[in-house]
């Protein structure tokens, strides 16, 4: 008897474990880096030049939904703008963002100063706005 609880212990424990099937990735985790929790997406941003203040930096940003697990790129309906914001003073600037492909963007022209940075992705529909946002340090 004492083996069996013992066994059925351990299946429970390791069922429990790890994520459900079709559970949706938490935002801010290296499943769904920025989440727009309200459309049912994540997205990620690659660098392509930088983040460094020696330079303008540039990154590409792709969107999918919170559910693929495969990280299919998927359509955005809306507007998509990127900025950045230094987190000592709340200096902001802006990226030019231009679509390559359904759920693909590049954002150019951004320019840093060394210190900490919020780096931001948003969705713009209408009057409903949706942002997400990494910290990073430029040195």
């Amino acid at each position: 008897m004492k083996k069996l609880l013992t066994v059925m212990a351990l299946v429970f424990l390791v069922a429990g474990c790890g994520k459900k099937v079709g559970e949706t990735p938490q935002p801010g985790t290296s499943a769904c880096p920025f989440g727009f929790s309200n459309r049912g997406f994540c997205a990620d941003i690659q660098w392509e030049i930088g983040p460094t203040s020696r330079e303008r930096s540039a990154f590409s940003v792709k969107f999918w939904n919170a559910k693929d697990s495969n990280k299919v790129p998927t359509r955005v309906d809306g507007v998509v703008t990127a900025f950045i914001r230094m987190t000592c003073c709340g200096t902001v600037a802006d990226g030019a963002v231009s679509e390559k492909a359904p759920g693909e963007y590049e954002v150019t022209g951004l320019r840093f100063m060394p210190g900490e940075w919020d780096v931001f992705v948003q969705i713009k529909q209408g009057d409903e706005v949706e942002k997400a946002s990494r910290r990073l340090q430029v040195d």
